[in-house]
């Protein structure tokens, strides 16, 4: 008489741990072939930081825009001047720039948007700025922004 043929329910009663590395193996594959770099990086559709404008014609609008950039900001944060040192303004777009300051050796970083001919701080210094903070600044800009030094 021949042997009942076992089940794979009783193969997995019998060998638990066989049954728990094969679902281990399984999903150790799936994760090696999903292409985990396309599921971190921005978006490529996404417009670039990069502005339209060129470096030099940036230049010269951060020149002018400069002094109004700091007044906002110092309006906002008069206690700044005191003692922290504003280390650089960054003009990334005619209507978004990057002001970093530092205390010490600490860097601190913020967003400012110009609407209506006027600059509007976007958030409070922070030492690293949040993609999730400005989701309608393109990541670029804010991964620049925070890796000034």
């Amino acid at each position: 008489m021949e042997s009942p043929q076992p089940s794979i329910i009783s193969f997995i009663k019998q060998y638990p741990h066989y049954f728990a590395s094969t679902i281990l193996l399984f999903l150790l594959i799936i994760a090696l072939l999903i292409p985990w770099n396309k599921l971190f990086s921005p978006d490529p559709t996404a417009p670039s930081a990069k502005s339209s404008l060129t470096s030099s014609s940036l230049s010269t609008a951060l020149n002018s825009e400069r002094d109004s950039i700091e007044t906002t900001f110092l309006s906002k944060y008069s206690f700044v001047a005191e003692s922290f040192t504003i280390k650089d303004i960054v003009l990334f777009r005619d209507n978004i720039a990057g002001l970093t300051l530092t205390y010490g050796l600490t860097t601190y970083r913020t967003l400012l948007q110009k609407q209506d001919d006027s600059w509007t701080i976007l958030a409070p210094p922070e030492i690293v700025l949040s993609y999730a903070d400005f989701p309608d600044i393109d990541q670029s800009i804010i991964k620049d922004l925070n890796n000034l030094e």
